[in-house]
């Protein structure tokens, strides 16, 4: 008769599956997270050459040049990032922001919010994002923030 309740070995051997299948997930959650972009194509625009992200507080470019800002974003939640004002004089916004979907295929994996800015003058400021819903009230605070220091020579 086949006990009802799995056997302490069949158990461990779950448990070692599920938690080799967790570290799998994560580590591609990270590299999808981390992985730099490979440019655009011999079709889109030159690559920036300045990329920021949350690791990257501080921003150093020459007038005339373009950098981004990439932020986590998960898709689905309802949260955005929002470029808080004033942007500082020597930035210019160089469109809209766009996101990026997670790589590969991971539900509830975390993509990127891309901003894109011109160095347009010599000077410095900082340059604030809050992640918020839209729809939610004033007062209520965002999930997240993130402050970078921009320096163009």
């Amino acid at each position: 008769m086949k006990p009802p309740f799995p056997t302490r070995a069949v158990a461990a051997r779950r448990a070692a599956h599920a938690a080799a299948v967790l570290v799998l997930a994560c580590a591609a959650g990270c590299a999808a997270y981390s992985a730099p972009d490979a440019g655009a194509g011999p079709a889109g625009p030159a690559a920036p050459t300045v990329v920021a992200d949350m690791r990257t507080y501080r921003i150093d470019v020459r007038s005339g040049e373009t950098f981004e800002v990439r932020l986590p974003s998960t898709a689905g939640t309802g949260y955005r990032w929002e470029l808080v004002d004033p942007v500082p004089a020597p930035v210019r916004a160089a469109g809209v922001s766009r996101v990026e979907p997670p790589l590969g295929d991971l539900v509830g994996a975390t993509g990127q919010e891309v901003w894109a800015f011109q160095a347009a003058e010599t000077g410095r400021g900082l340059l604030a994002f809050v992640y918020r819903r839209p729809f939610d009230a004033a007062s209520v605070p965002p999930a997240q923030r993130a402050i970078f220091r921009i320096q163009v020579r």
